[in-house]
């Protein structure tokens, strides 16, 4: 029982940190179209926005993956 308890716990945790990357990646995208609208060359803005934001996005599939492998171990038990 106490290894279903500690899955349950780490898909919890797992789940808030898909949460709070979801939304860095959503203020990053809203702080980069603000700056792009300043009198910086849109380009640059852009192309350190996107970095990120992919960058971002990674993070966020392998940690929807992550939880998804330890829901179907939880199934398991």
């Amino acid at each position: 029982m106490a290894q279903k308890e500690q899955l349950t716990e780490e898909i919890k945790y797992t789940a808030e940190l898909v949460k709070v990357a979801w939304a860095t990646l959503i203020a990053i995208v809203a702080g980069t179209a603000s700056v792009a609208a300043h009198n910086l060359p849109w380009q640059l803005v852009a192309g350190a926005g996107g970095v990120v934001a992919i960058g971002l996005g990674i993070v966020v599939w392998r940690l929807h993956k992550k939880v998804q492998a330890r829901i179907a171990s939880l199934k398991e038990i």
